[in-house]
């Protein structure tokens, strides 16, 4: 073990060395990087020759100054320049103090090596028995070597020449002496004192000697050097009580003198040092089973003396405010990482009753150890987290107490069980709280959050799984929900105390209490409450923290109501309505809370909008609880109203909401409402068109969608009477078709597949009508797509219905068709000059041109019609006469009312008849429809003819009244 300590000794003194020699390199690479960039060749020779001056001492061969400087000037070519590498070796010795690196490798590394390797060799030798060397006479030796030692290093001390080498044998012979004096009765070999406290006074006389001798010097590398040789003796000796004794007696002269001369490097050489031996040597005594404090104590009292030793040597750095320097700050530490791996290394197979009491004792010295510091350094309040590092960093007491905290934390958890550790971390952190706030210290506030989020963390935890159950009178309660409760409490007295506290700044960090408030509350509820009425008390929970903040002015209490209520809409969305189905009475009771919380805290912030809240804020807020209510109103609708009314409700949640909005001008109900409109005008095509069922013999559908019909027109015109915004306008004119839509649709489903024509035709003349005696250009447009849809509908499905017996077969279904549209040709009117250019869109332009000629398209969609059904009603051979008939027919009528379209379309129609009788009749008809359709044809030609000629000035009259 010795050797191989030994061998680490080593290793650290060539890492010493290593790094001067890494010193030297870099100052040598600084050196030759200036004389590059200045230019060794450019530079002025005065600044050169000072320089030379400077490094270079002169030579007794050295010409005279003056005879120098005139032999310069003669000859100025044969004038020596220095080169770059001597010039970086002068600037070399002139930092080694005039020497070179050679001379302090050999003449003051050596030196040291070389006495600690002779120490070494006479502690084994005192070590050891050997046959013609008793423990007297081998004591003998020793204290004859390092008397010796010292006598030499004393004599040659003075000398200039030999100051280094006559240190190193001072520090060797100091060390010798030391260890010879602690052979005298630590080793069996050697002991001639066998009483231990005689034993203990001579050491300590040596140890006050020492301290003397160095007191005179001040030289720290010659204490140094005697202080190192004297901890690797006792490595290299037995372990016994003395031993520990002699490294504590070590110790403090060590830390006396370091604090005497400021010899800082030596105090964190003899920490290290010390902590290492009793590593190493001293604890090897591990205690397994349970024990006192005070045996606890007893078997860890020596290493708590070199802790108090190198934490006092710390705290009196601190009190001289020395402790700037890097090396000193490193002293805290070191000290508390070396105590606590040799105590853990001493009790790392111990009991956790006897870890309890070692994480215990270390977080009480820690106490005592702040304590100290914040009385020695008087902390400053209210700092920021850089401030609070730099104080750290300074010595400040943040760093005791963050240990003993750490220390006090694996203690609770040693000695508590259950939810009782909980309350035992809920109690340090409120202790280490309430001290910040007492103090205005900042870093406790932090420390004791930290500690906090530990019970915070278990108790999430904890009720993830939470089984054990407790009952309180008739009430039963898991047993995790008052220790919850307990935690949430503290959480808002703390919050509490630091608002109302005076001098207390950065209140941000106390805010971390409120939210985690939130957060066991809503742990809480969820284990107490039944799952149905989960979300219900999640929103009362947020409701109350909205007002709460409000009346308090704290955001983040507001901002907490926000999330609560989130996570409340997501419970019900996914309890109530996706678990439970939404119909039972907590899901009603929980649609009903919903929408009286989201339309109050509209009024609320609408009404009286607070100061403390944006204006963005109030905004979104309003905008969003309103949304809110409506979306539980919605959903109330659809679990409680049967289905067919479903539709009906949300059209009067919509109406009211528009309604309101209009009242009070607010856009925002305003837009719920219209989209609550739209989505009751989707259902109906959804649910209720295809809905069966009756009531007093009236559909359903007949009973929903009637009411909707005029709800639509009442709102087109209640928008388009009042100043609404331009999306408004837009969508009042939409209302305005959608009853036209829902019409055409009842109609449909009502009428049946077979006679929906003549519901359509109707509708499309009435329409027509209303448009004409109105004036309304959307009611005429909602007419032409009507009967464009009733033509196209009655080609192609009516015709082809096969004969039916009864009043509603395909010719009375077609004959009405074709009235409903002469009709509409006489009521609509004539061709006139309507103003295309005043179409805002594509639409409204296309329909003006259709408005133009909205007479001419019904007369022929109306003739089109009789034509077809005469194709299908009249014989082939007759089909010919029977067209002619119709188109005389239709000049006839067309010459008395003055209808310039019926005129056309007969003279079209006869058109058609002519190519249709020599380019089929003539060869497809048998004789007598042959003879027959050119003879009909004919006479009727010529009857048209001597029309057209015995009435042409008054056709001519007509064309020009038309």
């Amino acid at each position: 073990m010795w050797f191989i300590l030994l061998i680490l000794f080593g290793w650290l003194f060539y890492l010493y060395c290593n790094k001067n020699f890494r010193s030297i390199q870099k100052r040598l690479n600084d050196l030759e990087k200036r004389f590059i960039d200045v230019g060794v060749e450019n530079a002025p020779s005065k600044k050169m020759d000072v320089l030379i001056s400077e490094t270079v001492p002169p030579s007794t061969e050295a010409l005279p100054q003056a005879a120098q400087r005139e032999e310069d000037k003669r000859a100025p070519e044969k004038r020596l320049k220095p080169s770059v590498v001597s010039v970086w070796f002068d600037q070399l010795r002139t930092q080694m103090t005039g020497e070179e690196w050679e001379t302090v490798v050999g003449g003051r590394w050596l030196n040291k090596i070389g006495a600690l390797i002779f120490v070494i060799g006479v502690a084994l030798f005192l070590g050891y028995s050997l046959r013609y060397f008793g423990p007297l006479g081998k004591i003998m030796i020793g204290l004859i070597t390092s008397s010796g030692l010292l006598i030499v290093g004393a004599a040659l001390e003075p000398k200039l020449q030999y100051v280094v080498f006559a240190r190193g044998l001072l520090g060797a012979g100091w060390a010798c002496l030391y260890f010879t004096t602690y052979a005298t009765h630590a080793l069996p070999a050697s002991r001639v004192v066998h009483q231990p406290v005689a034993a203990f006074f001579v050491l300590f006389a040596v140890a006050v000697g020492m301290i003397i001798h160095s007191l005179k010097y001040r030289s720290e590398s010659v204490t140094g050097l005697a202080y190192f040789i004297g901890f690797t003796t006792l490595v290299l000796t037995p372990v016994t009580g003395f031993s520990a004794i002699a490294l504590l007696i070590l110790v403090f002269s060590l830390l006396f003198l370091s604090q005497r001369f400021s010899w800082n490097k030596m105090a964190v050489f003899g920490l290290l040092a010390t902590y290492l031996i009793y590593a190493l040597k001293v604890s090897g005594t591990i205690i397994t089973a349970d024990i006192s404090l005070w045996i606890f104590l007893k078997y860890h009292l020596m290493v708590i003396l070199y802790w108090f030793f190198f934490e006092g040597y710390d705290l009196i750095n601190l009190k001289r405010q020395t402790r700037n320097r890097q090396i000193a700050q490193a002293i805290f530490p070191l000290n508390a990482c070396c105590f606590i791996g040799v105590s853990l290394l001493q009790w790392s197979t111990s009991t956790s009753f006897n870890l309890s009491l070692f994480f215990g004792v270390t977080a009480f010295l820690y106490i005592i150890s702040g304590v100290c510091r914040a009385i020695l350094k008087t902390p400053k309040s209210n700092l920021d987290i850089s401030e609070i590092l730099s104080q750290t960093i300074e010595g400040g007491y943040e760093g005791a107490a963050a240990t003993a905290v750490v220390f006090l934390i694996p203690f609770v958890f040693l000695r508590f069980t259950g939810l009782n550790v909980n309350i035992a971390l809920l109690l340090l952190a409120e202790i280490t709280f309430l001290l910040g706030i007492y103090f205005r210290q900042t870093f406790l506030r932090l420390l004791a959050l930290a500690v906090f989020a530990l019970p915070f963390g278990r108790l999430l935890l904890t009720s993830l799984d939470a089984k054990e159950i407790f009952t309180i009178g008739l009430m039963k309660l898991h047993t995790v929900t008052p220790v919850a409760l307990l935690a949430a409490a503290i959480c808002y007295i703390n919050r509490a105390c630091a608002q109302i506290t005076q001098g207390i700044k950065n209140l941000k960090y106390e805010m971390a209490y409120t939210y985690a408030a939130v957060l066991l509350l809503i742990v809480a509820t969820r284990l107490e409450f039944p799952k149905e009425f989960v979300s219900l008390t999640w929103l009362i929970t947020g409701a109350f923290l909205f007002e709460v903040g409000l009346f308090l002015s704290l955001s983040e209490l507001r901002f907490q109501a926000y999330g609560t209520a989130v996570l409340s809409a997501l419970g019900l969305l996914g309890i109530n309505i996706f678990i439970i189905g939404g119909k039972d009475i907590s899901s009603i009771v929980t649609f009903i809370s919903f929408a009286l919380a989201g339309y109050g805290i509209f009024a609320q912030l609408r009404k009286e909008p607070p100061q403390i809240v944006s204006t963005n804020e109030q905004k979104i807020i309003r905008h969003v609880s309103s949304l809110v209510g409506t979306t539980a109103l919605a959903f109330l609708c659809w679990y409680v109203l049967p289905v067919p009314i479903i539709a009906l409700g949300w059209a009067l949640i919509g109406l009211l909401l528009i309604e309101l909005g209009m009242l009070i001008d607010e856009p925002q109900l305003r837009l719920e409402g219209n989209v609550m409109i739209c989505i009751s005008f989707l259902r109906l095509f959804m649910a209720n068109f295809t809905g069966a069922g009756a009531t007093w013999i009236i559909s359903h559908r007949l009973l929903t969608v009637l009411p909707t019909i005029f709800l639509f027109y009442y709102l087109s015109s209640r928008i388009m009477l009042e100043k609404a915004q331009p999306w408004e306008k837009v969508l009042g004119r939409c209302y305005f078709y959608f009853p036209a839509v829902l019409a055409f649709f009842l109609i449909r489903f009502e009428l049946g597949r077979v006679i929906t024509v003549i519901g359509w035709a109707t509708l499309a003349l009435l329409f027509a009508l209303l448009g004409v005696r109105s004036g309304n250009f959307d009611l005429r447009i909602q007419a032409y797509v009507i009967g464009a849809i009733t033509f196209l509908r009655a080609w192609t499905a009516n015709y082809q219905l096969p004969v039916l017996p009864g009043l509603f077969n395909r010719f009375f279904i077609s004959i009405s068709v074709i009235l409903c549209f002469y009709l509409m040709q006489f009521i609509l009117p004539k061709q006139g000059k309507q103003r295309v250019d005043l179409a805002v869109n594509i639409f409204d332009y296309f329909f003006l041109i259709v408005d133009r000629y909205s007479r001419i398209i019904f007369s022929a969609l109306a003739s089109i019609l009789l034509a077809v059904l005469l194709y299908y009603e009249v014989s082939g051979g007759l089909l010919t006469v029977f067209w002619a008939l119709q188109a005389s027919a239709m000049l006839a009528v067309g010459f008395l009312i003055r209808e310039r379209a019926l005129r056309l379309f007969g003279l079209f129609l006869l058109t058609v008849c002519i190519f249709k009788v020599f380019f089929y009749d003539l060869g497809g008809l048998i004789i007598l429809y042959r003879i027959a359709s050119f003879i009909v044809l004919g006479l009727l030609l010529l009857a048209v003819s001597f029309l057209y000629s015995l009435y042409r000035d008054r056709i001519r009259g007509y064309l020009t009244e038309e």
